[in-house]
């Protein structure tokens, strides 16, 4: 009679069963009178949003509440849409710039400096403490997003204008001293390492965890470009224009991701 009055069903009877047990769970018996559930000041949600602008202009809205349960809710976003929204190009571009200066700065660097600074020992030096202080780096700048001391936005335009400037200088460093140069390098692979961050970051708090692994390989796509085409443009850059401009291009790569990371009408927070 029981199953009767529950449609019949032992799996409906099983599910109301659920359903009361999460409810006496999570919200104690807090109900009024008319059996409405009565969430309590701890409980309620404090929504905070980002927009986000695809591809056909439509703003799309990703509700992030800060209780649990649930934690928080994750718009997850399909490869094909990630692709169109201007949010994934902008972090494209960012990586694909900065890795274009990684790469002329592991590969070069020593060998630039050779022509004004006469110490292979020293040189050697430089090279051990570009990864150390990549390190250091990239935990530093984990904690500040953790933490919300900085934004993804704001980490982005920092580190694409700290290339910029370092890059236009690079020519000149070692033609000062060599100690200048030691703080070039290591700026530049302080800021470099930001890549290693932001990506994944944006990869699962903008693009939603469903898809994680698929969307992160699509930011990845940069490495295979920026290592197929860095060597095709390096070398005829320097053998036709020589260092200046090899190191120009750098600062005219990310001046370009950076003009489309701030007009782009897109939300990177």
């Amino acid at each position: 009679m029981a199953l009767g009055s529950l449609g019949g069903c032992p799996g409906a009877f099983l599910t109301k069963i659920l359903v009361k047990r999460y409810e006496l769970i999570t919200y104690g018996s807090n109900k009024d009178h008319n059996g409405i559930i009565k969430v309590s000041q701890s409980h309620q949600s404090v929504p905070s949003s980002t927009k986000l602008e695809n591809s056909t202009g439509n703003i799309v809205e990703r509700v992030l509440h800060t209780t649990s349960p649930p934690e928080s809710i994750l718009k997850s976003w399909k490869p094909s849409d990630t692709v169109k929204t201007p949010v994934f190009h902008a972090v494209w571009l960012f990586g694909a710039s900065l890795l274009y200066g990684l790469i002329l700065k592991s590969n070069y660097y020593k060998q630039f400096a050779l022509l004004y600074i006469n110490d292979d020992k020293f040189l050697t030096l430089v090279g051990t403490l570009i990864p150390i202080i990549s390190t250091v780096s990239r935990i530093i700048f984990g904690v500040c997003l953790d933490k919300g001391l900085l934004s993804m936005k704001g980490t982005v335009v920092l580190s694409l204008s700290l290339q910029i400037i370092l890059c236009a200088f690079w020519f000149f460093a070692p033609q000062v001293n060599a100690v200048i140069y030691l703080i070039l390098i290591l700026c530049l692979a302080l800021t470099q390492c930001m890549v290693y961050s932001i990506i994944p970051t944006a990869a699962f708090h903008i693009f939603g965890p469903e898809h994680f692994f698929t969307n992160y390989g699509l930011f990845l796509s940069k490495n295979f470009l920026a290592g197929f085409l860095t060597p095709l443009v390096i070398s005829p850059l320097l053998d036709i224009l020589g260092w200046f401009w090899v190191f120009t291009s750098v600062s005219i790569a990310s001046m370009l991701a950076l003009v489309y990371v701030i007009l782009t009408n897109c939300s990177i927070n």
